[in-house]
Order: structure tokens, then C-alpha cells, then sequence
């Protein structure tokens, strides 16, 4: 260590380097510190080296977790964060594929809630632990293992003992994974086989990225052949490369590529290498400050090798989860990106690793800025069957509004770049890439073994993605219809014929997306605008107003904000106010902002330039430009054209006559060419004709501009003074347009501007009130951050609305009661969200409409939350810091009301009850919740809650709700206080004993109310738990069938109480034989003395009925003389009407005393002794 008066500079460059590694508390406590720690006093530095060992016993754990997401190549490398590093590898790979794994992972993923995927992440696990025991005792190194396929590294060894190491594990793994040939799970019987392929060759590793980020890829023709190996052999079987076949051939017995695993237990165990992924912890008991200090600096350095080649977000949970560390598993609405990129292999092996490295240290760090611009994360850079791929994901760890456009917007910019690097480097070949792009509900995690760990993304999403990519031809970026329908407003693509894919039936329609969509267009009002009219007012006015200052001598424009969240109609009214303004003969220009153009320069303002210009993408970037020149030139704006054309990114003039090409550059141009942009625009733009005269057609017009002879140069003075910046042009263009004319410009979507428009707009509204401009804006900020603004927040609808909304939605004219209730209950106050959940409703079959009436009728099942809200709720809560996340996340499994007092319980000991204050105070202020009372909270928007809770793992839901009904019970003096909750949270945690005797009792509670429907599902709820105690179970299907009785069901109730005859119940059989009403059974039947004398009274009414009244009269004279308290004033008034001799009634009126008299008594309390346990 360094002399204590370098203390301070140690310390000052050490600290910030924490901030990544530490919890926040942690990390809080060593910002506290003395910044010079040599000058503390010497009674302070106990506490200071104290304090610096906690944070070495923080980072070791994590050291030691990081190493187990890495292969054992990397962890021998020893990477430097930030330098790149190429070689050629030799040795032999296993490649092996799963067979099964598509089903099962579309079987569990039906199971909803979850429940599937947490099963299958458990298989997942399972048979990771089952690959990698074999795979560790033959020494080799797994460098890949995503679920449905693994990757295993053999370093070469003399005499080809790679390759034998590598057949007998491969042997070993086939033999691990036969007891999943058949295994049962809770959805069904389902079977996982594996086949493997082993071949020898050269790979090229590559270690590229930045001390934030980086990247292993090992990828080559040994992968390559392996790969092709497998693809031969059957399930259950291992093949070889050429290669591989040659060295094996002496020492195993083949077929031609197949191994025949005829080693019995010769196979053995014998290549054990114990595992030494375990490093070295630091000491750290007794040190002085210069010694913890030291160890600190050590153990960083550690940790900053290895944490760079986990995603940043994947860091930040594994360091907030320091007691679990492990990454929570969670199912959540993403877009899936998959990237193959071809080429970087055969130049690592033709050209050397050195070059190969360059290459692939420019093209990741573009790919992390790409990727990282457009909110996603690069979730694995894995060998592939031919080159390797990207998989990139929007949407996990962190949601964003606008996924599926982050995710095609990437994939444009990414085709881009790497026409760029092949540019670049010169490379001939050059490299090639295509994607396939899907969106869906996934399953994010992470699957181990004690001594190796890999995080998870699984879902049919993800295969998809995986199958479009490979129905992709070089260049191509590949979308399936729903996803196509989400992006193509801002995207132009063309439809490929429909394809197969894998686990999917039927045809699946594709597009292949070019480039981004420019010109956005308002499109008219289908509907009438509901509830808007005090808004619609206000700027129908300042319409007016501006048609009055355009004839006054001053000029004077508005501006608005309007402002409101996602779906509050923001977009609808602004269709209006363009309506409005056509209809008064104003020109309006739209410019949209997209999530994914914040990083695009001018996005929106460009966007409103095309739109105004009219162009169209069929026609060819030549006339465009003659378009742009031509519009320019009537506005007096040559100056200007190109600064502009640039903007548009359309070629220079010179260069479509230099080229000497057809204006269509490969393309035939249009058989009816587009109208000029004079004749479409003089009524809004001049008043007076070009001095020019205007061609009949662009197409001549081009031909005529690039016939006319070069201009002179012009001096540097003058080409200085043309150079006109981007928003400087832009402005001079608004501002031309409005001297002719009032102008109505429509900005939507603020919050996504970017710099350059920020500042654009700025200047625009400087100038506002000199301009007759209506300047309309719209955001989800209800303060206007831009002056002068005028604000125009939309309030939320009322639910008379609401239903409207929904009955244009359903096309019904009605809805029933129920379900209007229900939408506007879930919706509150957003018309998107009725729209939304309307569909969702209609797409499972849900509502039913009533042809003849017109009235929508809702079934009582509520479908699954909608992907879009889903995602659009979850981008709210990723805002959060990530402790206040887990607060909110407990929050949202205690219910859309909950108690401040069991959230702290349910908090413990993970966050203190500080910190959860301080969660609900930030919560409260972002509009996540409301204070009802000083110690109750409930979720603003019912929908919010059900998307965090949506959002958790299956068994993490499960031990929170157990958790919560343990401390109702600790907290009740007696558990019936708050039984039904008590029951609602056992029944959705894992304590089945528990769920069973609460749920159970809670359909007792509920009969005893007249309840029926919540005693009905209560009672279903204990028969549907798996392994519950078979006497609750008895009791619930002898209480279900009590409720029909009690709803006068006799006959349903009869056949309901066989299932608690089968299950053991005693009373259920005298209740049926009862019911039933025949004598015979009446009279084989053996009564419980509570039953005793309704079946006597049951008798009798049945012989009186007979027309046997003597009898009748005996049997229930007999009756009343030893029947209970209970049975006594029934049977007392049947023994008078028989003695009357009056007709007997019906059976039915017997059954009813005996349903609301026997069946409606109370049931004894639960026992406390049973919860506690």
C-alpha cells in the first residue's frame, strides 16, 4: 500500500468505482467517509476500516457469482476491461439440441399466470444440473447452455484426447438426460431427448467492448461442423464430424458418423476434474485502514474484469439481490431481436484473428450503441449453426413505451452500421446479417447448477423470433403479422410469401421491413369525438383567431400544450383540430416524435416536411429531390434546398447526372407520374404562379434539371453563405409557409424530442406571438416546459363514456350491467384501455353479442391483462429506482387496497420500515398510489397492480402470499377476523395444508351469508389444490354440492355429493340418499344422527305420497319422538298435515326445509394450531 498521504487519491478514485458493485446503503455509508482517510483520528479508523470491509464482503459474493455465468476460457484469459482480444482456437466441440422442447415450452406456456413458465424454468434446471455433472467430470468447458441446446469446449490435446474426452461426454450427457424420455409434470406427461454432434476444427474467439460492456464469441468451422453432426443424428444419439471420425474411429465402436455407446460402465466417471471456479475470498478480520483499503482496491479490480460481460441492468440486480444473488424470475411483455451475422469467422481464419478482432471490436461497440439507444439490451452473442448471432431484448429488464419500434428501429440502424464497417474495412467478402423480430409475453431468469449459471429468456416469443431469422435472406429484417401491425404506422415494409414455421399451425403471414415511415398523415374521424367539447371549443377559437390576425397588420399565433396519458385521446383530438383547420382553408403540417427517433436528429420536423412535400416511398429518391427543389423554389427557399435534401437524406443533383444512371436507379418509375407539387399546393402556398413555368410531370421535370448544364462554382463567400444549418432552414421554411398563409403545426409526442427539435422548437415559440401560427403540441407532462404555452390537460372520462367507447369497440348497442362494471372498473377513465380490453375480451371469446337486442354480454372471465397495456403500465414502474420497484411489487401481491403494516411485514428483512416509507412518499408523487387512510394505500389504477403482479414469478407470488396470510394469522387474535383473506392468500401461496383448511372454511363463512357464488368457488378452489389433505377436500365437495342445494339445484347437488362419497365424506351419502328421494335408498342408507330424522320426514313424505298415510303417520310420529332440535318443527308440521289428511305437496317443498334448515347451520371456527404450524 501506499504511504498514507496517498490515501486521498486512492480513496477519491476509488469510490466512484463502487457505485456499480454496491447496494445503495452500502455505498451511502462509504460516500460518508472522511475524504482523506489518513488524516481521521485514530479513535475513527476502527470504524473507517469497518466500514471498508463491508464492502469487501459485499463484492466477494458477487465475484464469486459473476464467475459462475462465466466460461472457463474467459476466467483463464483473465480479461482487461475495454481491451479487445482475438485468437484461432483448436480443439473439438459437442454440440447438443434438446428434442421436445418446443412443445413443452408451448404446452406450459398456456398454463397462464406463470404457473408454465416456472415449471418449465424448474425442468430447465433440472436438466441443466443433468448436462453439466457429465460435462464437468470429463473436463470440459461449456460455453453456451440456453435451455433447448448447450455448447462444450474440448482444448486440443496431443493425439486427438480432445476428441475422445468429447465422444465419451457426449455419451455420458445422452445417458444424464434419459430419465426425461418420459417424466410427468402437473399439465400433463411430456419427454425431452437429446442428440448430440462432436467434431473437430479452428474456431475464432474474440473478447471485444468497453470497460462497461463486453463480449465473448466463440464462433468457427469446429462449431460449424458440430453443429452439422447433430443436425444427422437422431434423439439419443451421437455423430461425428469428418474430423472428429478420423481420431474416434480406433477407440469407439461407429456406423458410419454414429457412436455406439456399447461401454456399459466402462464409461465411467474417469476424466474427473474437480471444478475450481472458487477464488480466493479476502481476508478480512483485523485489518488496519491501509490493509482494508488495499483488499478493497484488490477485490474491484476483480470485479471489474468480469462484470462487463453481464448486461448493466443485469448487474444492477444481481448487486440489489446481495442476500439472494440471483436474477428474480419474471414473466413480462418484450420484443426479441435475432441477428445473424455471417462472415467474421472466415475472415478471423483467411485473414487472422488480428483483423477479425478490429472488425468485431467496431461492429460490437456500434452494436451496444445501437442497442443501448434504442432502450434494449444485448442479451447473448452465441455461436449458430452458420456465423453467430445476436439476441437483443426490448422490454426486460426495463420496459419502455414504444418496445416494438425500439426493436425495428434498431434493427434498421443495425443493417446500416454494418454496411458502414464493410465499408470501412474494405472487406471483400463482405460480412451479412439478417433478423427476425417478434413481440410476446416472455419468461425472463436464470438456470444453475452449483457451479454454473446462465440467464434465460424463454417463451414462444423467443423461438419465433429464432424462426424468422432463418427464413431471412441476407439484408432482410423479418416481422410477423402482429408485430407488423403494431409497427407499421412508422415503418414501410414489404409482405414475402406466407411461411411455415416450427410449432406454429398454419401459414404465418411476414414482412420484411426497408425503413423508417416519414410523413405522418392525421387521418379523419371515424367516430365523433366524445367528451371533448370544452377542449375542441377552445381551440376551434384560437382558429378563428388566427384567420383574423392573418388580415390584420399583426401577426399573432398560439401555442398549446395538450397534455394527458397515454390514451387519453391526445392524438384523436389533434385528428380534429387538423379537421377543423382544413375546413377553414388553413394548411397543417403533422410532425410525430417516435421512441425510437430520440436520437435522430430533427426527427419530427423532417417528418413534417415530407408529409407537406406529399412524398411517397414508391417513388425513387431522384424525384423526391426534384420535388423538394420544386416546392422550394416557389417559397424562395433555394438556398436552402440542400441543407434540407440532406435532412431527407436525398441524393445532390450532380450526383444523379454524374452517375449517368435512370433517375429510378433500378426501379421502374411510376406508370402515372405523381401531379406537380405546384398545382397540388398553389391554393395553400402562393398566391401567385413561379416565376418559373411548371413541367406536366416530375419525371420530365428531372429529366430537364439534369440535362441543363453545370452551374459555375461559386465563390467560397457565397457557399458559406448557403450553408444554412438543418433547424435554421426548417425555421425559414415555417416561416415562409406562414407569410403566405395562417399555419396549423402539429407536434405530437414531446417527451420524445430530441435535441435538435428541442432546440428548434424553442426558437419557433420565441417567434410564436409574430407568427400567425397555431402551434399545437401533445405529451404526457401536464406543466408545459416550453413558454409561452398555453396548457390543455384532458381529464379522464367519465364512466357514461366509458361505456360508449366500449359499445362502438364490441359494436354492441347495450352492455350488460357486469360487464360495464367490469371495464370501467379496470379502465379508469382511458379510452385506450376500453378499447383494449374490449378486444382482449372479444379475441378469447369472452363477450357475447346479441344480435337481436345489440346487447354485449359478458361471460364473467376475465382474460388476460392485454401485452399493450402490460407493457405500457411496466414502463411507468422500470422508472422507479429498483428498491421502490420491490416495495411496489409486494404491494401489488397484498392487493389493489393494502395495509402499510403488512407491506413492512412483507418487507422484511430485505428492506427496513424506512425505506418502504420512503418507497410509498415516491410512489404516492408519481401517481402509483393513493393515501386512503395514514396506514392504508391503494393502487391508482386497477390495471397498474394486476401488471406488477402479472409481472412476478409463479413461486415468488407464491411465497409472498404465504408469507401474508402467516402474518394475518400471527396478527389476529382469532382467525376468523379476516378469514376470507386469510383464505385468498393461502389458497395463492404454496402452504396447500393451510390454503386448503382456510379456503375451505371461507365457502363455509360465505354459505352461511347466502353467499352461494363465493362459497361455490371458494369450495372449488380447495379441489383444485394439488396434494390437499383429502378430508378438506371431502368437506369442500360436500360443501359445493350444499350450496346447489341451498339454490334449490336438487338434482345438480345429488350428483355433486358422489364426488364427496368418493373422497370419504359420511354425511355426503345420507345428503344424497335424501335429495334423491327413493325409498330403497332411503331405507339401505346408514344416517349420522344429525340426518336422522330429515331422512325419516323423508320417508314419510315419500309413503304418504304413495298413498300410505297410516305408515306415513307412524314413521313420523316415531321421528318426532327422538329427532333434535333442529328437525323438530319440520317434522312437526308434517305429522299435521298428515294427520289433516290433507294431499301431500311436492317432495321439493321437503328438500327446501332441509336445505335452508340442515344445510344453513353454522360450522365450527377453524383451528388456530393448523395455521401456525
Amino acid at each position: 500500500m501506499s504511504q498514507p498521504q496517498s490515501y486521498q487519491l486512492i480513496w477519491s478514485a476509488l469510490l466512484p468505482r463502487l457505485a456499480r458493485f454496491l447496494p445503495a446503503n452500502l455505498f451511502d455509508g462509504l460516500r460518508s467517509l472522511p475524504p482523506d482517510l489518513a488524516q481521521a483520528d485514530d479513535d475513527q479508523q476502527p470504524a473507517i476500516a469497518a466500514e471498508l470491509l463491508k464492502a469487501v464482503r459485499a463484492l466477494d459474493p458477487l465475484h464469486r457469482v459473476l464467475i459462475q455465468y462465466m466460461p472457463r476460457y474467459l476466467l483463464e484469459r483473465n480479461p482487461k476491461p475495454g481491451q479487445p482480444h482475438g485468437e484461432l482456437l483448436a480443439g473439438t466441440f459437442i454440440f447438443a439440441d434438446v428434442t421436445g422442447f418446443t412443445a413443452l415450452t408451448e404446452l406450459l406456456a398456456r398454463q397462464g399466470q406463470g404457473r408454465g413458465h416456472e415449471a418449465m424454468n424448474q425442468i430447465m434446471n433440472s436438466l441443466f444440473s443433468a448436462v453439466l455433472d457429465p460435462l464437468i467430470a470429463s473436463g470440459g468447458d461449456l460455453l453456451v447452455f440456453v435451455g433447448d441446446a448447450a455448447l462444450v469446449y474440448f482444448p486440443q490435446k496431443a493425439h486427438g484426447e480432445d476428441v475422445l474426452q468429447a465422444t465419451r461426454a457426449a455419451l455420458r450427457m445422452e445417458r444424464a438426460i434419459t430419465p426425461f424420455a418420459s417424466f410427468e409434470t402437473e399439465f400433463g406427461r411430456c419427454s425431452l431427448t437429446m442428440s448430440a454432434g462432436v467434431e473437430r476444427g479452428p474456431v475464432y474467439a474474440g473478447i471485444a467492448g468497453d470497460s462497461r460492456r463486453m463480449e465473448l464469441l466463440i464462433s468457427g468451422p469446429g462449431i460449424f461442423g458440430a453443429t452439422a453432426a447433430e443436425k444427422e443424428a437422431e434423439p439419443g444419439q451421437v455423430r461425428l464430424g469428418e474430423q472428429a471420425r478420423a481420431i474416434a474411429a480406433a477407440h469407439f465402436t461407429l456406423d458410419g458418423s454414429l457412436v455406439i455407446d456399447d461401454w456399459g460402465e466402462a464409461l465411467g466417471d474417469y476424466e474427473i476434474s474437480l471444478p475450481t471456479r472458487r477464488s480466493g475470498g479476502s481476508s478480512v478480520l483485523g485489518l488496519t485502514v491501509a490493509e482494508a483499503l488495499e483488499t478493497l482496491e484488490i477485490t474491484v479490480q476483480r470485479v471489474e474484469r468480469l462484470a462487463p460481460f453481464l448486461p448493466e441492468d443485469m448487474l444492477a440486480r444481481l448487486v440489489n439481490t446481495e442476500r439472494q444473488r440471483g436474477l428474480p424470475p419474471e414473466l413480462r411483455p418484450v420484443a426479441v431481436q435475432f441477428v445473424n451475422l455471417v462472415g467474421l469467422e472466415r475472415l478471423a481464419i483467411e485473414h487472422g484473428p488480428e483483423l477479425a478482432t478490429k472488425v468485431f471490436q467496431r461492429l460490437f461497440v456500434r452494436v451496444q450503441e445501437i442497442v443501448n439507444q434504442h432502450e434494449g439490451v444485448i442479451s447473448q452473442v452465441d455461436a449458430w449453426s452458420e456465423g453467430f448471432i445476436l439476441v437483443n431484448t426490448f422490454g426486460t429488464p426495463r420496459a419502455h413505451e414504444g418496445t416494438t419500434s425500439y426493436a425495428v428501429s434498431a434493427a434498421l440502424q443495425l443493417t446500416r452500421a454494418l454496411d458502414q464497417i464493410n465499408r470501412e474495412f474494405q472487406l471483400d467478402p463482405p460480412l451479412s446479417q439478417c433478423s427476425g423480430i417478434t413481440h410476446g409475453l416472455i419468461f425472463t431468469g436464470e438456470i444453475g447448477a452449483k457451479y454454473r449459471r446462465e440467464s434465460v429468456i424463454a417463451g414462444p416469443a423467443v423461438n419465433r423470433a429464432a424462426r424468422l431469422m432463418s427464413k431471412a435472406q441476407p439484408g432482410q429484417i423479418i416481422l410477423d403479422f402482429d408485430i407488423w401491425a403494431k409497427a407499421q404506422s412508422a415503418f414501410v415494409g414489404d409482405p414475402l410469401p406466407p411461411v411455415t414455421l416450427k410449432g406454429i399451425d398454419g401459414p404465418v403471414v411476414i414482412v420484411n421491413v426497408r425503413e423508417m415511415r416519414r410523413g405522418t398523415r392525421l387521418q379523419p374521424l371515424a367516430r365523433p369525438l366524445l367528451n371533448r367539447e370544452a377542449e375542441t371549443s377552445q381551440l376551434a377559437l384560437a382558429l378563428d383567431n388566427l384567420l383574423l390576425t392573418s388580415t390584420a397588420l399583426a401577426k399573432q399565433g398560439s401555442a398549446w400544450l395538450v397534455s394527458g396519458e397515454t390514451g387519453l385521446g391526445k392524438t384523436t383530438l389533434m385528428s380534429h383540430l387538423a379537421e377543423m383547420a382544413r375546413q377553414r382553408g388553413l394548411t397543417v403540417l403533422v410532425g410525430r416524435c417516435q421512441p425510437h427517433g430520440k436520437h435522430i436528429p430533427l426527427l419530427p420536423w423532417t417528418d413534417m416536411l415530407t408529409g407537406w412535400l406529399d412524398l411517397d416511398e414508391r417513388y425513387n429518391p431522384g424525384l423526391q429531390r426534384v420535388r423538394l427543389a420544386e416546392a422550394l423554389d416557389s417559397l424562395g427557399l433555394t438556398a436552402s434546398e440542400k441543407v434540407l435534401a440532406n435532412l431527407l437524406g436525398l441524393p445532390a443533383m450532380d450526383s444523379l447526372k454524374g452517375s449517368g444512371s435512370s433517375p429510378v436507379a433500378g426501379q421502374p418509375a411510376p406508370t402515372t407520374p405523381p401531379p406537380s407539387l405546384l398545382s397540388l399546393l398553389s391554393a395553400k402556398t402562393q398566391a401567385d404562379p413561379p416565376p418559373q413555368a411548371t413541367p406536366s410531370s416530375l419525371q420530365n421535370l428531372l429529366q430537364s434539371r439534369l440535362a441543363e448544364p453545370r452551374r459555375p462554382e461559386k465563390s467560397m463567400w457565397a457557399r458559406l453563405e448557403e450553408r444554412v444549418s438543418g433547424p435554421r432552414a426548417l425555421l425559414e421554411w415555417l416561416k415562409k409557409l406562414a407569410a403566405r398563409e395562417p399555419v396549423v403545426v402539429i407536434l405530437e409526442d414531446i417527451d420524445w424530442l430530441d435535441h435538435d427539435s428541442t432546440a428548434l422548437l424553442r426558437a419557433l415559440l420565441r417567434q410564436i406571438t409574430h407568427l400567425p401560427i397555431l402551434l399545437a403540441l401533445t405529451g404526457q407532462e401536464t406543466s408545459p416546459a416550453f413558454t409561452p404555452v398555453t396548457p390543455l390537460a384532458l381529464d379522464k372520462l367519465p364512466p357514461e363514456v366509458l361505456v360508449e367507447v366500449a359499445q362502438r369497440t364490441l359494436g354492441a348497442r347495450q352492455l350488460d350491467a357486469a360487464l360495464a362494471g367490469w371495464i370501467c372498473g379496470r379502465a379508469g377513465g382511458n379510452p385506450l384501455y376500453v378499447v383494449e380490453l374490449c378486444e382482449a375480451l372479444r379475441q378469447a371469446d369472452m363477450v357475447l353479442l346479441d344480435r337481436q337486442s345489440g346487447e354485449a354480454r359478458w361471460t364473467g372471465r376475465a382474460p388476460a391483462l392485454p401485452l399493450s397495456l402490460h407493457g405500457l403500465l411496466l414502463a411507468r414502474l422500470d422508472e422507479l429506482p429498483l428498491p421502490h420497484q420491490e416495495v411496489l411489487k409486494r404491494a401489488a401481491v397484498l392487493g389493489q387496497v393494502f395495509e402499510v403494516d403488512s407491506l413492512v411485514k412483507l418487507c422484511q428483512p430485505h428492506l427496513s420500515e424506512t425505506e418502504v416509507g420512503a418507497a410509498l412518499e415516491t410512489a404516492t408523487q408519481a401517481f402509483f398510489l393513493n393515501a386512503v387512510q395514514t396506514t392504508r394505500y391503494q393502487f391508482c389504477h386497477p390495471l397498474l397492480q394486476e401488471a406488477i403482479y402479472t409481472t412476478l414469478g409463479f413461486s415468488q407470488r407464491q411465497r409472498w402470499h404465504t408469507k401474508i396470510a402467516d402474518g394475518l394469522v400471527e396478527s389476529q387474535p382469532e382467525a376468523e377476523q379476516n378469514l376470507e383473506l386469510i383464505a385468498y392468500h393461502y389458497t395463492q401461496g404454496a402452504a396447500i395444508e393451510k390454503a386448503a383448511r382456510f379456503g375451505r372454511r371461507a365457502g363455509d363463512r360465505a354459505r352461511e351469508r347466502g353467499a352461494y357464488a363465493g362459497a361455490a368457488e371458494y369450495y372449488a378452489g380447495v379441489l383444485n389444490l394439488a396434494n390437499a389433505p383429502l378430508a378438506e377436500r371431502a368437506a369442500a365437495a360436500e360443501g359445493r354440492a350444499d350450496v346447489l342445494a341451498l339454490q334449490g339445484d336438487y338434482r345438480a347437488a345429488a350428483a355433486a355429493y358422489s364426488q364427496a362419497i368418493e373422497l370419504g365424506s359420511v354425511e355426503a351419502r345420507g345428503k344424497q340418499a335424501i335429495l334423491t328421494g327413493q325409498l330403497e335408498g332411503l331405507d339401505q342408507t346408514e344416517f349420522t344422527p344429525t340426518l336422522q330424522g330429515w331422512a325419516e320426514g323423508a320417508r314419510a313424505w315419500r309413503l304418504a305420497q304413495q298413498g300410505q298415510s297410516e305408515a306415513a303417520v307412524k314413521l313420523a310420529q316415531a321421528a318426532l319422538t327422538t329427532a333434535g332440535e333442529i328437525v323438530q318443527p319440520a317434522l312437526e308440521t308434517l305429522l299435521q298435515t298428515l294427520k289433516s289428511q290433507e294431499a301431500i305437496g311436492n317432495y321439493e317443498e321437503w328438500l327446501a326445509q332441509f336445505a335452508q334448515t340442515a344445510l344453513s347451520q353454522p360450522v365450527p371456527p377453524v383451528s388456530l394450531s393448523l395455521a401456525k404450524n
